[in-house]
């Protein structure tokens, strides 16, 4: 593939051979703080991913509790109504 592989082959890679790749060419390469700046990053942007995640369910299940919630007080309104009818109705 050469040293540098184009987009499409890069995109065409998954993603075991793209770290093999990496672990291979990493022993001779250095790095600079950019390198674990960007991993910092990518840790952060992961936590913050999965924090938003946990948000999500917890709307959707407070959702359908007040969905479940608005049809019993539905149902109990009505009710309470046709009581209240029948009895002054006599």
């Amino acid at each position: 593939m050469g040293m540098h592989p184009r987009i499409a082959q890069l995109r065409a890679m998954s993603d075991e051979e793209l770290v093999a790749r990496l672990d291979t060419i990493a022993t001779s390469t250095q790095v600079g703080t950019q390198f674990y700046l960007d991993e910092l990053r990518r840790r952060e942007t992961d936590r913050q991913t999965a924090a938003m995640l946990g948000f999500t369910d917890t709307i959707r299940r407070l959702t359908w509790l007040v969905a479940v919630l608005t049809i019993v007080l539905t149902i109990l309104t009505a009710v309470s109504l046709v009581v209240l009818v029948r009895e002054a109705g006599g």
